[in-house]
């Protein structure tokens, strides 16, 4: 899925998974890729998710939290996001409330803010 890339930063690899063109079936089929990928990867995949000028839906907000209970926190991803604001500030705030293991999303203003707190 073209959304959907693995990428090198500094010599360690970052899932990148690009939101900003999805309509909402959209955004959860790239968020199911992403699910595929982290569960089949070695834990403490590191992924920079780019929700800037796009928003989210109640599905998919729905989604994310069942993937972060089953995939995400058990495989320790580090998650930065970029394009969260207003509302998806919000959000973000929520679904970082119901994490079980204290990770939390971290918003970023910039690519390289995120990639400066994954690398970290």
């Amino acid at each position: 899925m073209a959304s959907v890339t693995w990428t090198t930063h500094q010599g360690q690899k970052i899932l990148y998974a690009d939101y900003r063109t999805q309509n909402e079936a959209e955004q959860l089929a790239v968020l199911e890729e992403v699910g595929r990928l982290v569960q089949g990867a070695a834990p403490g995949v590191r992924n920079l998710s780019d929700f800037r000028g796009v928003g989210v839906g109640t599905a998919f907000m729905k989604r994310v939290k069942e993937i972060n209970l089953a995939v995400f926190e058990p495989r320790q991803m580090r998650l930065a996001v970029l394009g969260v604001d207003g509302l998806k500030g919000m959000l973000l705030k929520g679904f970082n409330r119901v994490s079980r293991s204290g990770s939390a999303a971290v918003p970023c203003s910039s690519e390289e803010e995120a990639y400066k707190y994954l690398l970290s």
